[in-house]
């Protein structure tokens, strides 16, 4: 089992990119086989592109949690200990549970 650390990004803050910019909407958590599996709902959002303007809604999860916001950062951001999701079957079965909670279809994977 491979543990990371994932830091809690800020909400609503956007992060600009030469064609736009994506957010961080919320931060969730949904039970798998009785394990918290942590994910954040994003926005993307193409406003400054050559060829025109767009955006959507995907979903990053960054794992099941094995330890939830027991540290801060130095920036004073929440740290939680995440055990990536690697298995194709596992990813297929959550990323289902996900669209039919939050009715996103680009979900990936950290």
């Amino acid at each position: 089992m491979k543990v990371q650390l994932f830091v809690h990004p800020p909400s609503h803050q956007e992060v600009h990119a030469i064609g736009g910019y994506y957010q961080i909407l919320r931060e969730a958590e949904m039970l798998f086989q009785g394990r918290r599996v942590l994910y954040l709902l994003c926005q993307a959002n193409l406003d400054n592109t050559c060829c025109g303007v767009g955006g959507g809604s995907y979903i990053q999860v960054a794992g099941f949690v094995l330890r939830g916001r027991f540290a801060h950062s130095p920036e004073g951001m929440l740290i939680s200990e995440v055990e990536p999701i690697r298995q194709p079957e596992v990813q297929k079965a959550i990323r289902e549970a996900i669209k039919k909670g939050e009715n996103i279809e680009q979900i990936y994977f950290m």
